[in-house]
C-alpha cells in the first residue's frame, strides 16, 4: 500500500541515490535495497496486523542486498521458513542514536508510584485488561497509571488512570524523569526502539524475560507484578549494543556491503 500509494515521490526522490535503506517492505523499485525489519511473523505471536505482510517481508530479503532484523528469534524463524535466506538476514540491535534523544534541563520529578503505560490499549501483546484485572485486586492503592492511548481506544477509564496527550518533546521529558514502565511483552522476543528508549533513559521497566538487555526488573508471570513494583530497581544498563553514541558510523553496515 506504501509503495503504490507514495511511488510518484519516491521515483523523484530515489534519483541520484545508490542504495535504499528502508523498513517498508516490498520495495518494488530497481535501486539495491537494504531493509531493516523491527517486526516480523512469529508462530508464539497473535499479531495478524503483522503476520498478513510475511509472505512479502519473505519476498524482501530474497530481493534486498541483505536484511537486518532485531531479534535473533526473527532470524531463527524467517530461517526455518527458508532456510536458503540464511545469509541474507543479520541480526543487528542498533536501533536508536543519542542525537535523536534530547536531555532536557527542565524535568520534574514524577511521584514514586506512577506507572507509565505509552502503548495501544488494543494492542493484545500489551496485556491491557490483563494488567487492570491483577492490578485492581493487588495493587491499586496510592498508584497513578498514567496512559497516552496513541489510537483512542480507551473509552471509560478506571479512576486511577489519568490520560494525557504529550508532545514529542513532551514524551522525552517523562523518559528522562524515570518513571516506571510496565510492559508486558516479551523483550527477547519483540523488541523495538521505543523499548530501548526506556533504557536509555534508565526507566525501570517490568516486562517478560528481557535478557537480550539483561533488564533487572524482569518478570515470568503477571502475579509477580505486585513485587516487582515493590522492589523496582533503577538501574542503568549499558546500552551500547542498542544505542549509536553521538560521532559514531555504523562500520556494521559499511564493512558489510557498502564500501
Amino acid at each position: 500500500v506504501f509503495w503504490g500509494t507514495n511511488w510518484c515521490a519516491i521515483w523523484f526522490a530515489q534519483k541520484g541515490c545508490d542504495v535504499l535503506i528502508t523498513d517498508i517492505t516490498g520495495y518494488p523499485g530497481t535501486l539495491p535495497v537494504i531493509y531493516n525489519f523491527n517486526i516480523t511473523k512469529l508462530p508464539e505471536l497473535d499479531r495478524p496486523y503483522i503476520d498478513k505482510f510475511f509472505e512479502t517481508d519473505l519476498w524482501s530479503i530474497e530481493h534486498s542486498l541483505f536484511t537486518t532484523v532485531l531479534n535473533p528469534r526473527q532470524k531463527e524463524y524467517i530461517v526455518e521458513v527458508r532456510p536458503d535466506l540464511a545469509d541474507k538476514v543479520l541480526v543487528h540491535t542498533k536501533c536508536a542514536h543519542e542525537n535523536l534523544l534530547p536531555i532536557s534541563e527542565d524535568v520534574e520529578e514524577l511521584p514514586s508510584k506512577m506507572i507509565f503505560w505509552p502503548f495501544r490499549l488494543s494492542d493484545k501483546a500489551y496485556k491491557w485488561e490483563e494488567f487492570k484485572e491483577v492490578f485492581e485486586s493487588s495493587i491499586y492503592k496510592g498508584y497513578t497509571v498514567v496512559i497516552t492511548d496513541p489510537n483512542e481506544t480507551s473509552g471509560d477509564l478506571p479512576p486511577y488512570v489519568v490520560k494525557i496527550k504529550p508532545t514529542k518533546e513532551e514524551y522525552y521529558k517523562i523518559l528522562q524523569s524515570k518513571p516506571i514502565v510496565v510492559m508486558l511483552d516479551d523483550i527477547d522476543t519483540v523488541l523495538h526502539p521505543g523499548t530501548i528508549e526506556f533504557f536509555h533513559y534508565g526507566c525501570p521497566v517490568i516486562a517478560f524475560n528481557a535478557a537480550l538487555i539483561g533488564n533487572k526488573n524482569s518478570i515470568t508471570d503477571l502475579n509477580q507484578l505486585s513485587m516487582a513494583l515493590s522492589n523496582v530497581v533503577y538501574n542503568r544498563t549499558s546500552m551500547h549494543s542498542f544505542v549509536y553514541s553521538k560521532d559514531e558510523v555504523d562500520s556494521y553496515l559499511n564493512e558489510r556491503f557498502i564500501h
